[in-house]
């Protein structure tokens, strides 16, 4: 093992080898950073595909276990498989993948039907499970625990737009 350029050397591998190896390897700090590293505000801006650069604001949720991140349209039809869909001034159709059944004390409130849908959050692209629904809620976009793994992010309850800009607010929480 060379340490200069991390290449194998060709050389038979003994136990120190193997030892300096990983010893190497954990002394990159990058390599011993947790799974869930990046810290954000339980309020970000999230950009969905197809919305040019109107951020949406998205609430991180810890506690929702629903099975899709939800977010709230202006309109919803079902025709078949496809769900049709506005939301600010903008039409989407989108394949059904699954329906997210959200519950509130045990007891389910909601029928949400199930997209697939590209997100852009802190300069990555991600596509996502999207539960969409017209009912009155919240929070605009409310992001669900698997959201916030596959983002492989951790959520300070205590502050707002850690990793983005704010976006106007079309929900009930309100700007720092």
């Amino acid at each position: 093992y060379n340490p200069e350029d991390n290449t194998p050397t060709g050389k038979k591998v003994s136990d120190v080898d193997v030892l300096e190896t990983v010893l190497l390897w954990f002394s990159d700090e990058t390599n011993r950073r947790p799974f869930m590293r990046q810290e954000v505000g339980y309020i970000e801006s999230i950009m969905l595909d197809g919305f040019d650069k109107n951020l949406i604001r998205a609430k991180f949720d810890t506690g929702n276990s629903a099975s899709a991140t939800m977010l709230h349209v202006d309109k919803l039809e079902i025709d078949g498989d496809t769900a049709k869909w506005k939301k600010n001034g903008l039409t989407f159709e989108s394949d059904i993948v699954d329906i997210s059944y959200p519950r509130r004390g045990g007891k389910p409130f909601d029928t949400r039907p199930m997209i697939e849908h590209g997100i852009t959050f802190n300069n990555k692209k991600y596509i996502i499970e999207i539960g969409l629904t017209e009912k009155d809620t919240a929070s605009e976009m409310l992001i669900n625990r698997k959201t916030m793994t596959k983002l492989r992010v951790a959520v300070n309850p205590n502050r707002r737009y850690i990793v983005s800009d704010y976006a106007g607010q079309d929900d009930d929480y309100t700007k720092d």
